[in-house]
């Protein structure tokens, strides 16, 4: 993994370890090749990760990961006292079956992290600063390739470089924000929900090892939506078995 996307990594873990007690057994669905949860391993908490992914599977084993190829509702294990979903559960093809079988393998009491993005919430402004941004990182050679940033996927489809290489198994549209929100509320209780900048996530893989480039973009894309320039697309969501 290199710098830039590290740096995503490394801030989607420090907001799940501020939302995990010391020692909290963790079950990270849709773990990718296991940035996150080695992370919440190297503080002190079980993890266990699946992903449908085979490679991903293996790159999270050589981070040390207990890493399964499966699906959570395939899942053996339960008794968890949080479940994270990091920028996964869009893509998830059946979202109900899904959190049904988290719930069942929550803990009473356990938490439930969403991290989400929210493209069904994106304005005309919003995918204009992103097209500028990109364009400017293109001009100045920090990127090599244009389509890299989230507009790619309007309508709830890959666009561009990212419909020739879709997330594994990708069969579907992305669910709406919404949707998915009515699904976990059906569940669980909501203890949190904040939205946060997220745009830059889009470009950590073009960037590479530019890590410096992607904290500018980061704070660029922060001041736009303190200032109200553009909306927030990121939903970090906090949600309770009961």
């Amino acid at each position: 993994m290199q710098a830039a996307e590290a740096l995503v990594a490394e801030r989607s873990a420090r907001w799940i370890l501020a939302h995990l007690p010391a020692g909290a057994r963790v079950l990270d669905v849709g773990c990718g090749p296991g940035a996150v949860a080695a992370r919440l391993a190297a503080a002190g908490h079980p993890v266990v990760g699946l992903d449908v992914d085979p490679q991903a599977v293996e790159a999270a084993k050589a981070r040390g990961i207990d890493a399964r190829l499966e699906d959570i509702r395939e899942h053996a294990g339960g008794n968890y006292d949080a479940i994270v979903f990091a920028w996964s559960l869009h893509h998830v093809r059946d979202l109900e079956g899904a959190l049904d079988a988290a719930w069942a393998r929550l803990r009473p009491g356990g938490r439930l992290l969403v991290l989400e993005m929210a493209f069904d919430e994106v304005d005309e402004k919003t995918k204009a600063w992103a097209r500028t941004v990109e364009a400017l990182l293109l001009h100045a050679g920090a990127v090599e390739e244009t389509g890299c940033i989230f507009f790619a996927y309007e309508g709830g489809r890959p666009h561009g470089h990212h419909a020739e290489a879709p997330h594994p198994h990708e069969t579907h549209d992305f669910h709406p924000s919404r949707r998915i929100w009515a699904a976990l509320e059906a569940r669980f209780r909501p203890l949190e929900s904040e939205r946060c900048p997220i745009l830059h996530v889009f470009l950590a893989r073009a960037l590479g090892d530019r890590s410096s480039v992607l904290e500018d973009v980061i704070a660029l894309e922060t001041h736009a939506v303190e200032h109200g320039a553009i909306v927030p697309v990121g939903r970090l969501w906090v949600f309770e078995r009961t």
